[in-house]
């Protein structure tokens, strides 16, 4: 890419890697020719913006711990991404940045080293650390395990994101530093909460959904004593328990307003389910809009049983959200054109500028749809 006119497929000269293609030198070659790296510091902030508007978030996570001036530089113009997930363990923290057609990961391991980093001050700190890297993976070693939330202060600021999810791997987290870090979580902005992995205890479960806001996604891949009861365990507006053989009939016919529910293991017959849904089909208020249920398992197929006293339509075909997500995408690309379009005219009139804002008001309330609607979490290439 020519640096010397950002934005334009004519530069005024060639640069580096022009003058590479040009001559048919290798890379590895020509690069040992050239004495100077690219003057990054030394940009002024406008096209500074414009250079790291074009690389992905652990590029940005790289340049924020090369310089202190950057990650101040990076934390002022926030790299915008679709989604931020946060992976706590007492060896590891690691943040995914959802983008738009790929999922880029930061890793801050525990370090077998002599003097691991315990006190975050700022990323530059990392500088001489231990990496390792492979495409969209990139690794670092050296901190310990007090320091984890002050590498999220830090990391979070780089970044401007609509979604943010916080995944608790609780094989190697005792219940005490689950709940330290849940208090933590939950002073910043929170989507949808993971606990994966080994066993949560009936007090520790009833903890954290006694504290969990009830507008969050509820993931438990963790196994739940079959004699776990809360109230609060099917309000959630988006809620998949791996292990749901505790769960009963009143639990369902008490679900209202939820978006998706996914109950992958439970104890449920067909005949439960067909009551179940005599119960939905006369329910007057909103229950759900999408529910999926394991079985008993070792049950036969029981189609009699599920449907008796049911009228049934079978639907080939795709949901009708589906559609609805693509006609909001396809909305979204045309508007994308037209915003470049105008962009590209060399006379920026007042009604121009009107209707650049007016495209990017109505981009912003479609993106905030899709977030609405989309409760599969899709990685869109538009």
């Amino acid at each position: 890419m020519c640096f010397s006119k950002v934005g334009s497929t004519t530069p005024s000269y060639p640069c580096t890697l022009c003058e590479i293609k040009s001559s048919g030198i290798s890379v590895s070659e020509k690069t040992r020719y050239v004495k100077k790296p690219f003057p990054l510091l030394k940009l002024p902030n406008v096209p500074l913006e414009l250079v790291t508007k074009m690389m992905n978030s652990n590029e940005i996570i790289k340049l924020s711990i090369s310089s202190y001036r950057l990650e101040l530089f990076l934390s002022t113009y926030r790299y915008k991404i679709r989604g931020f997930h946060v992976h706590l363990n007492d060896r590891f923290i690691q943040f995914d940045m959802n983008e738009s057609t790929v999922i880029n990961s930061t890793h801050f391991r525990n370090g077998k080293v002599l003097m691991p980093i315990k006190e975050v001050v700022r990323m530059e700190q990392f500088c001489k650390s231990e990496t390792w890297e492979d495409e969209s993976y990139f690794k670092i070693q050296s901190f310990s395990p007090e320091a984890s939330f002050k590498i999220y202060d830090r990391i979070r600021l780089l970044f401007t994101y609509p979604l943010i999810g916080w995944i608790f791997h609780c094989d190697q987290l005792g219940d005490e530093t689950i709940k330290r870090y849940l208090e933590s979580a939950l002073c910043e902005q929170c989507n949808r909460f993971s606990f994966k992995e080994s066993r949560l205890s009936k007090e520790l479960l009833t903890e954290i959904m006694d504290k969990l806001p009830l507008t969050i996604r509820l993931n438990i891949d963790s196994d739940i004593p079959l004699d776990f009861k809360h109230v609060n365990a099917f309000k959630y507006p988006i809620i998949e328990y791996n292990e749901a053989r505790w769960a009963t009939l009143d639990d369902l016919k008490s679900v209202r307003n939820a978006c998706y529910i996914e109950l992958k293991s439970t104890d449920f017959d067909y005949f439960d389910l067909n009551q179940f849904l005599k119960h939905w089909v006369d329910c007057e208020e909103n229950m759900t809009e999408c529910l999926t249920i394991g079985l008993r398992e070792g049950l036969d197929y029981d189609g009699a049983t599920l449907t008796d006293g049911l009228i049934t339509l079978k639907l080939r075909g795709a949901f009708d959200y589906y559609f609805a997500l693509l006609e909001m995408l396809e909305r979204k690309k045309e508007l994308g054109e037209e915003l470049m379009k105008i962009d590209r005219e060399e006379n920026h009139l007042e009604h121009s500028e009107r209707r650049k804002t007016d495209i990017r008001n109505e981009l912003k309330l479609l993106d905030e749809e899709i977030i609405k609607k989309d409760i599969i979490g899709y990685v869109y290439n538009v």
